[in-house]
């Protein structure tokens, strides 16, 4: 594992440059964009606290700019940061919270994305009928959108993508 740490090492330094790059050119949503993928790669090294900390930083700039997919990405993030804490009312609060700014723009994809999570923890929260459902629904959703699954390649319970929320 050390490779992986060494390879999260390098992104974060990428997405440090990135980051300083864009506040000189105060270009607030590449600021964003780069706090968003740094949380995800503190999340992939179990570092929530700081994966929760640069989620903040970059919910409250996509929330500034009225960034509504944006905003479902990282509150989706922040759902996912809290269940990798098992802090399941905080990760749903954040899910549906998600699921109202991506449909605030009919982000169709995204909100399969967190509708899994939803159905994730619902499973953890032995849920069964809810988790199906749910799992039903964000596959079938994937599916006609031409994605191959919902499920994480990681053996992480959640799904997000470190992609430009942009």
């Amino acid at each position: 594992m050390p490779q992986q740490n060494n390879g999260n090492q390098s992104a974060l330094n990428r997405l440090e440059n990135e980051l300083e790059t864009a506040q000189q050119n105060e270009d607030r949503t590449l600021q964003a964009d780069a706090l968003t993928r740094m949380s995800g790669e503190y999340k992939n090294l179990d570092k929530t606290d700081h994966a929760l900390e640069y989620a903040r930083r970059a919910l409250e700039l996509y929330q500034s700019m009225k960034n509504y997919k944006g905003q479902g990405k990282v509150l989706n993030d922040l759902g996912s940061i809290y269940q990798l804490k098992q802090d399941d009312e905080q990760a749903y609060q954040y899910y549906i919270q998600s699921m109202q700014a991506r449909e605030q723009v009919k982000d169709i994809s995204g909100m399969a994305e967190t509708r899994f999570n939803l159905a994730v923890l619902s499973l953890t929260q032995k849920k069964i009928r809810e988790a199906v459902m749910g799992l039903l629904e964000s596959q079938f959703v994937f599916l006609t959108l031409g994605k191959k699954t919902g499920i994480s390649q990681s053996s992480r319970p959640v799904v997000g993508n470190q992609q430009s929320a942009g």
